[in-house]
């Protein structure tokens, strides 16, 4: 339960006054986003992907990744350093090409855990056979010191926030920055945002990682509503609001809708059903659908949706109910058949003194696996067979034009607010004036 007390702001206009000076952060953030081009040409937004949305399907669509080469070639053009951590060798590997543009570096953070490490305990150049030797000769006291030292080094030598050390007073221009930062390593490590500028700054990233909280901060996306979890009892706790939210989509000739995990990814436990096969004439939740939920196996012939059902009722987070939009259709080179497909498309946002700016890299439409009339399966997702195909020219320009008015207004309201009391929930946060005759839930509403 949130305790709505712990976000009263007493003082609204100095509440204001920070967020606007949030605005005015110098920041660098890399979107791919999830839209349906639907069958009058209207786009909607499905959710937002952050720093680790991929661009394998550029590749498989035209043949080179020129969203990755857009990206890398941009962070170069700011003149600063470009230092880009990885996983493993084999990943360093396949951004080595990226270091023959000016200023970029691409590390392999294990290789550079390991160098640290052998700095720290004085044996430098010795071969890592040796090294692990005198790690394990190291006394309990001593193994505690060398890895303090570690930490120490590894800070410096990253540009981590030190523990206890808060971070120095943000820059509003990128030019003042000491480099740039594109941390691909899956770790969420806090740089010195007062030094570096970090692609996906910390905060955002947390939020884009919650399609719940992304899809009530951006406008011209889906309907979203939240349920504890996947089972007949959550159900059945917020049956009220559902058969609402169903009825609603009804009016709207919406009549398909879609159940997935807040945090999920690659498509798993993404399941779409009609609505007329959850609500009833009586406008009550179907028994049936309860009983399905339970025991998918002996209701549904589809082994992929049984497989994805009993994937989102063991995942342990709150599931995303939203509105299926049907896609207009898109002709596959493969079955020269029309599919549904869902567009990925990537942009890089940048902002400097309140100014917001869009850079387009590119994008493709991913096909269901299956032509449209042949198959159950309307989830576009590469993990999940789909397949991925050039956009039209005149598709390009429609979502150039939606990005252009969508994305700077939820780019700016992720810049209100900030770092400082940064919360999980922000459509949470409570203002109140001074005269108590104003109240202001979800903050960037205001301006």
């Amino acid at each position: 339960m949130v305790n709505l007390m712990e976000y009263l702001v007493d003082d609204c206009q100095q509440f204001k006054d920070e967020c606007i000076k949030n605005e005015q952060r110098a920041t660098l953030t890399y979107f791919g986003l999830d839209l349906i081009i639907e069958k009058t040409g209207k786009i909607f937004g499905i959710e937002i992907n952050g720093q680790y949305s991929g661009s394998k399907g550029i590749e498989l669509a035209y043949g080179k990744d020129f969203v990755r080469e857009n990206l890398l070639e941009k962070l170069a053009s700011y003149g600063l350093p470009v230092t880009i951590y990885v996983n493993s060798k084999a990943e360093a590997e396949t951004e080595i090409w990226a270091e023959g543009k000016q200023g970029i570096v691409v590390k392999d953070f294990g290789k550079l855990e390991l160098q640290l490490s052998k700095d720290v305990l004085g044996t430098s150049d010795c071969s890592d056979q040796e090294y692990y030797h005198q790690l394990a000769l190291l006394r309990k006291q001593e193994l505690l010191d060398f890895v303090q030292r570690y930490k120490l080094l590894l800070d410096e030598k990253m540009g981590l926030i030190k523990t206890g050390q808060k971070p120095t007073a943000q820059f509003t221009k990128i030019s003042q920055a000491e480099g740039i930062i594109f941390n691909n390593t899956h770790r969420r490590y806090k740089f010195d945002e007062g030094r570096f500028i970090v692609i996906n700054p910390f905060h955002m990233e947390f939020i884009i990682g919650n399609k719940m909280l992304t899809s009530f901060m951006a406008p011209g996306f889906t309907d979203n509503y939240t349920l504890d979890n996947f089972s007949s009892s959550s159900f059945e706790k917020k049956q009220g609001i559902i058969k609402r939210k169903l009825k609603k989509y009804l009016r709207h000739n919406v009549d398909k809708i879609v159940f997935k995990p807040v945090g999920g990814s690659g498509g798993f436990g993404v399941c779409v059903f009609p609505i007329k096969q959850i609500l009833g004439n009586n406008s009550r939740l179907k028994n049936s659908f309860f009983e399905m939920i339970e025991s998918p196996k002996g209701f549904i012939d589809n082994p992929d949706l049984v497989q994805d059902i009993n994937y989102l009722k063991s995942v342990k987070e709150t599931v995303l109910l939203q509105p299926f939009i049907e896609s207009k259709p898109f002709k596959s080179s493969l079955t020269g058949q029309p599919h549904y497909a869902c567009i990925r498309y990537s942009v890089l946002v940048e902002s400097q003194q309140s100014k917001i700016q869009l850079y387009h890299l590119g994008g493709y439409a991913r096909l269901a696996k299956g032509p449209i009339g042949e198959s159950n399966d309307k989830v576009a997702n590469l993990a999940k067979g789909a397949t991925a195909e050039p956009l039209a020219a005149r598709d390009l320009n429609r979502i150039r034009t939606w990005a252009n008015r969508i994305i700077p207004v939820f780019y700016r309201r992720l810049l209100r607010l900030g770092q400082k009391g940064f919360i999980a929930h922000p459509m949470n946060y409570v203002l109140m004036e001074k005269d108590f005759k104003k109240i202001y839930q979800q903050p960037w509403r205001w301006a």
